[in-house]
């Protein structure tokens, strides 16, 4: 699978979930950078996932509190579709209840 075909699979993942395209309004941002597909919630809470020798590794990322996690080989890409999807969904409304 291809880093563009993985991102779209996230994201379809998150507007099923969520029951909404809008990410915009959970404070998300996506991108392709070279070998990685970025994911940021508020420019805080940050999950990248490159490509390597046709394996996925996956990090996360916590701006301005210095918590960086290792990358971590994933083997199946469904599961790792639906991790991000879950990390994602639980900062995104974590995010929400604490600015309500």
């Amino acid at each position: 699978m291809e880093l563009r075909l993985l991102q779209a699979a996230i994201l379809k993942s998150l507007e099923e979930k969520l029951c909404s395209n809008d990410f915009a309004k959970f404070g998300l941002e996506y991108s392709l950078r070279g070998n990685q597909a970025i994911f940021a919630v508020d420019r805080y809470y940050v999950i990248a996932v490159k490509k390597e020798n046709g394996r996925f590794y996956l990090r996360a990322k916590t701006v301005g509190m210095k918590l960086e996690s290792d990358w971590f080989l994933v083997l199946d890409e469904d599961r790792l579709v639906q991790r991000i999807t879950k990390l994602l969904i639980n900062y995104m409304m974590k995010d929400r209840d604490v600015r309500n």
